[in-house]
């Protein structure tokens, strides 16, 4: 019998060879498309990218000798990044998330080492991305890095327990949070958001925020300490350096624990400092606000307070030199006698003057 000009037998032989070709096919597709991928921390390793319509899934990881790294360079369009110490002898970087976007999954991240600088960049360009939840994960083992720098337009940026040189992170929006660090320099600043540091030892620092406030907590630096803000406040507790110095442009200024010489202004807002070791050289001026200041007992200083619209009171007797009024008290504060050769020099604008001794009923 013949279909087709073909008798059954040989069509049928046809047939199984067709279907054996299909099948061979199939199980090379099967194993190349992800059967033999390996297992890493109950983790399919490595991650697969995923698309589906405009949007895209990622998930990507690498690792790096830590020997062959000093320096780190992140740039970051939208995207969080939680950066801390690890165990261990190698950098690990993982990038992964979701966002709806036009863009290809493989276009949107670099990871690259070379001469010793490892560069971590996003690279979405014009292309817009919306419902982005897609954070950069970096973890470094303490003490092999000599400089980190992140520089990203809007996300949320935490970086812990990290021991360097050099540390410069910088944010158009959104918050950064900084806990537990030591390095030789540190350089924080955003455009609009908050930023939090809390557990820093450092040689000097600079912390800035345009509209935000800033939180610090046992923050000590050997040299200098610059805290600015344009739109918001300065809070801290136990702060210390050799020269702190600030200024809050509409705020208020709330420091306790602090060692050092200070110089801190606020241009629209109160300043309430409480004094743990101050230094020989204390300014404080409240353009528009009142200004409050604790000193522990005994402390000995020159003084000078001036108001212009509110009123002056001091829990340390004053010895006057000059004229004394209510808007304006000179002279010195505690013994006399003491040789000591720290100045205090206070002004309000408006807004009454208060200095207390701490530790007094």
């Amino acid at each position: 019998m013949k279909i087709f000009g073909m008798d059954t037998k040989k069509q049928l032989k046809w047939l199984v060879l067709i279907f054996v070709a299909a099948a061979l096919i199939s199980g090379i597709f099967l194993l190349t498309s992800g059967l033999p991928r390996s297992i890493r921390n109950g983790e399919e390793w490595p991650p697969m990218r995923e698309s589906s319509g405009n949007g895209i899934t990622i998930d990507e990881s690498w690792e790096y000798p830590a020997e062959e790294i000093d320096e780190v360079d992140i740039q970051l369009s939208f995207e969080d990044a939680v950066i801390s110490s690890i165990s261990g002898d190698v950098v690990t970087v993982r990038y992964h998330g979701t966002v709806t976007t036009g863009r290809k999954a493989e276009d949107v991240f670099l990871s690259d080492l070379s001469d010793g600088r490892l560069t971590l960049e996003s690279q979405w360009g014009i292309i817009s991305a919306h419902n982005n939840r897609v954070t950069l994960e970096l973890g470094i083992p303490s003490g092999i890095l000599d400089k980190l720098t992140l520089e990203g337009s809007s996300g949320k940026y935490t970086v812990s327990g990290l021991n360097l040189d050099s540390l410069d992170i910088s944010g158009s929006s959104g918050s950064i949070t900084i806990h537990d660090i030591s390095a030789g320099s540190a350089g924080v600043k955003v455009s609009s958001g908050s930023i939090t540091a809390e557990g820093w030892r450092i040689g000097s620092g600079e912390i800035k925020a345009v509209s935000g406030n800033l939180d610090l907590k046992s923050v000590t630096a050997e040299d200098t300490l610059d805290l600015n803000v344009s739109s918001g406040s300065i809070r801290g507790e136990d702060i210390g350096a050799s020269s702190i110095t600030g200024r809050v442009v509409s705020g208020r200024i709330r420091l306790k624990g602090v060692s050092g010489n200070l110089n801190m202004k606020s241009s629209s807002g109160s300043i309430d400092v409480e004094f743990r070791n101050p230094g020989d050289d204390i300014y404080l001026k409240a353009s528009s606000g009142p200004l409050s200041v604790g000193f522990p007992r005994g402390t000995v200083f020159r003084l000078s307070a001036v108001v212009s619209s509110g009123n002056i009171r001091s829990d340390f007797a004053v010895t006057v030199t000059g004229s004394m009024s209510n808007k304006r008290l000179e002279g010195m504060a505690g013994n006399a006698g003491s040789g000591d050769n720290r100045s205090v020099e206070l002004s309000s604008s408006s807004g009454n003057i208060t200095i207390k001794e701490l530790g007094s009923e």
